[in-house]
């Protein structure tokens, strides 16, 4: 999340308790996790299979005041997270069940439950769809689950929800977010997806399905856009700052010292008439430090990314 400044992944299969959760958000203070239920009275053992997550990057989305609601136990958690001023983003993440007969279900369920409490907009829909509505998106290619199609599209129907990344990508283009092992059967498909209203697909971005590094086992790609806000304001790369670790870099200040002992040999050179020269001087001489200050400080992050990574492996 750090790495890809990630704002609202969503997570499925959590297999995460409430003390879980409170010890997750008690040691990442940056972060914060919802979560639904994973519990129900036909199944205690439910947290081995379900499971959804919002997290908030406190530093993408400073805002605060975010609401979250149980839409169904397990299988979908929607967020109502605030943007930007005077807009919050409707989040509805989703882990639908892998059984076709329970998946066609579960959509049915998941409509009348959005309109028992009154749902009326959905900006973003995410998550493990457990099936794919056309067969392009599945390897090997089969006839698509015909109930659970419909199901869903009476959803998107309802919400204006459309898929972000085939809309990006139209046929012949191909992508898979789940691999089955061998052992499974080798099958592939696009069963991971994020739909959107035409409002935020217009302002998306960078629709990616990538692999996670740095978790081994992971049989299932991340899929993500970035949304852009088309109010608000540029803001430029900003002005350079000094690097706090190098404030008693040795190297650097003889460095430094170098530069103003040159400094002051090529003032004290100058003729009276070319004083005016001084201010050129001085800004090459600020220039420079700054160049140096930033290849060491290149140097001294990379070295520390490699201690990091040293330490992971082992």
């Amino acid at each position: 999340m750090r790495k890809n400044q990630t704002g609202t992944p969503a997570l499925q299969e959590t297999h995460s308790d409430d003390e879980q959760i409170r010890k997750l958000n008690e040691n990442f203070p940056c972060y914060t996790i919802h979560h639904t239920s994973i519990l129900d009275d036909e199944n205690q053992n439910a947290h081995a299979r379900k499971g959804v997550a919002i997290i908030i990057n406190k530093n993408q989305l400073p805002l605060g005041g975010s609401t979250f609601t149980e839409i169904i136990p397990g299988r979908a958690l929607l967020g109502e997270i605030p943007w930007r001023v005077n807009l919050t983003l409707n989040v509805l993440a989703i882990y639908a069940p892998p059984d076709p007969d329970e998946n066609s279900e579960f959509w049915k369920q998941l409509i009348e439950t959005l309109q028992e409490k009154e749902i009326t907009r959905i900006d973003i829909m995410l998550g493990d769809m457990n099936f794919v509505e056309d067969s392009i998106d599945r390897w090997p290619h089969r006839e698509v689950p015909q109930r659970a199609t419909e199901a869903m599209l009476e959803l998107r129907i309802r919400y204006s929800l459309d898929d972000g990344w085939r809309r990006r990508n139209p046929p012949p283009a191909r992508a898979n977010t789940y691999t089955q092992s061998a052992n499974q059967g080798g099958g592939a498909s696009r069963i991971d997806r994020i739909y959107c209203t035409d409002e935020i697909y217009e302002q998306s971005t960078r629709w990616e399905i990538a692999r996670i590094d740095n978790i081994a086992n992971l049989d299932h790609f991340a899929v993500s856009t970035t949304i852009t806000d088309d109010k608000a304001p540029y803001i430029g790369p900003g002005r350079w700052r000094f690097p706090e670790n190098l404030l008693y870099d040795k190297n650097l200040w003889r460095e430094i010292d170098r530069l103003g002992h040159k400094l002051m040999q090529d003032i004290e050179q100058l003729e009276e008439m070319d004083t005016h020269l001084i201010q050129t001087f001085w800004k090459n001489f600020t220039s420079d430090i700054k160049q140096i200050a930033q290849k060491l400080d290149k140097i001294k992050k990379g070295k520390l990314r490699s201690a990091i990574t040293s330490l992971e492996r082992d």
